[in-house]
């Protein structure tokens, strides 16, 4: 938790970018919300009255909603992958920097490619935390409260069901969180290692070749890709188990809520728009869930990253 406050405060000199992206992102969840109701509108006062007064309205509404939407994501995104970039590269100065400063013994003992692991690849893995994980993680937890919101404003009951599923999606997360961050730990280790083995050979291949060792070279260097294949493979592993099996206890949820609003919609209880409405907040209230999971694998692979990147800038 310490790394990911550490890697929020260097976002700091960012925040009015961050202001920005965040306002379009709340007003792209906001229109979201907004279609359902309409369809609602189509169902109950178009459909089931057979009256089509009002449809030619209802659709232009829809219409430049979903339009509005495309605007914003377009320019959100823009913004955000701009923010990231921007990002990067003050970043990537920064060590480069602080690298200059260190004391030649600290060179002696660190290997070039392991420090260029560090300065390339480590912080790469960075940009996908700031193009998704901050502003993001925000947004999509206010978009989970007014999702919630409007389902218990439509029936209590269904949306009582609907949070059946949190509890098990919740405590999956939290387990998938112990598995999955050594896992990256021992990927951005082992990235290094290639990366120092790669340098070391390049840099004495007149000597490797003088004393005819280019088989033992080839044999490290396949062991240190091996060894990154591995903990690569288990990571897959872990997420391509996990993020559809999230999916399915929450398209579960999306199945119980059908079942039921169908047995209250033919007593009488419900009228039909209002369940069709009910099951597309539903899945919207589900999205939020999936995608702040996937975010989470991306929080966690950010702070292996920055863990090995704070070391080096912590270096005296």
């Amino acid at each position: 938790m310490r790394t990911v406050k550490r890697l929020f405060t260097y976002l700091t000199p960012y925040w009015k970018t961050l202001v920005v992206s965040s306002l379009l992102l709340l007003g792209r969840a906001g229109a979201e919300l907004v279609p359902p109701l309409f369809q609602r509108q189509i169902v109950d006062e178009v459909v089931s009255a057979s009256n089509l007064s009002k449809l030619g309205m209802l659709v232009g509404l829809l219409v430049a909603v979903y339009a509005f939407q495309q605007l914003v994501n377009a320019a959100d995104m823009f913004i955000r992958h701009a923010l990231g970039e921007r990002f990067i590269l003050d970043l990537r100065v920064r060590i480069y920097e602080y690298l200059q400063k260190l004391s030649l013994s600290f060179f002696e003992r660190t290997s070039t490619g392991e420090l260029m692991s560090r300065v390339t690849n480590d912080v790469n893995v960075l940009e996908s935390f700031v193009t998704h994980g901050s502003a993001l993680t925000i947004v999509d937890l206010l978009r989970l409260v007014g999702g919630a919101i409007i389902l218990f404003v439509l029936d209590v009951r269904l949306a009582l069901l609907v949070l059946l599923p949190v509890p098990i999606l919740a405590i999956s997360l939290r387990y998938f969180n112990t598995r999955i961050r050594p896992v990256y730990r021992r990927v951005r280790a082992r990235l290094g290692d290639i990366n120092a083995q790669l340098q070391d050979s390049l840099s004495g291949i007149r000597v490797i070749q003088a004393f005819v060792q280019e088989e033992q070279a080839l044999a490290r260097f396949t062991v240190e890709s091996e060894s990154y294949y591995n903990a690569r493979v288990q990571g897959i592993r872990y997420w391509a188990t996990f993020f559809p099996a999230m999916r399915f206890v929450a398209a579960m949820g999306t199945v119980i809520v059908l079942g039921a609003g169908s047995i209250m919609a033919v007593d009488g209880s419900l009228s039909l728009g209002t369940l069709v409405a009910f099951l597309s907040y539903t899945v919207s209230f589900y999205q939020p869930i999936n995608r702040l999971t996937e975010v989470d694998n991306v929080f966690q692979e950010a702070i292996a990253a920055g863990e090995r990147i704070f070391e080096l800038l912590d270096t005296t």
